[in-house]
């Protein structure tokens, strides 16, 4: 049942382009990471639930560069690294 014009897929509930089925949002699991040399990844898409099917959406609002992630993290670790630094600071300092 393929469509003769593909259309754009903007969220949930869209009929599947291939069998019509309504799509389903996905999102990865919880501590999901990017495999290492990967470029870019999708924080949610879009699936076919129809077994047969199983037809995947990627929508480029979503997309995020695995750069910018690894920036997120690092910043994450320095700042848990001088808040622990500062309360051992406070702890020892002589008053």
């Amino acid at each position: 049942m393929r469509s003769k014009y593909k259309q754009k897929m903007k969220g949930e509930g869209q009929a599947c382009r291939i069998c019509a089925t309504p799509v389903r949002m996905h999102e990865h699991s919880r501590g999901w990471r990017p495999k290492r040399g990967q470029t870019y990844y999708f924080l949610k898409w879009l699936r076919c639930p129809n077994p047969t099917c199983g037809e995947q959406y990627n929508l480029e609002e979503y997309k995020r560069l695995v750069k910018n992630w690894q920036q997120d993290q690092k910043e994450m670790k320095r700042l848990i690294v001088e808040q622990k630094t500062e309360q051992l600071l406070d702890k020892w300092r002589i008053r």
